[in-house]
């Protein structure tokens, strides 16, 4: 049996912390506070490389994991 849902991940969907679904709605991030969760954008937070960007992983100032864009 295939694991499609995770087919795009380059990690097979296991980047190192658990998934926990949170209802908490649209939030505003600065430029400043997304360099912050990611260390300066450091390329050992990269989990993805895309056309329209870089993906980062981190780690939200309460606390979260995020995913994080760098257009």
């Amino acid at each position: 049996m295939s694991n499609t849902r995770n087919a795009g991940c380059i990690y097979g969907g296991r980047l190192g912390f658990s998934v926990q679904p949170r209802n908490r709605g649209a939030q505003v991030f600065t430029y400043r506070e997304l360099e912050s969760a990611t260390d300066g954008f450091s390329e050992c937070n990269v989990v993805g490389r895309g056309a329209y960007g870089v993906v980062f992983r981190g780690r939200l100032g309460d606390g979260p994991t995020a995913a994080i864009k760098r257009l």
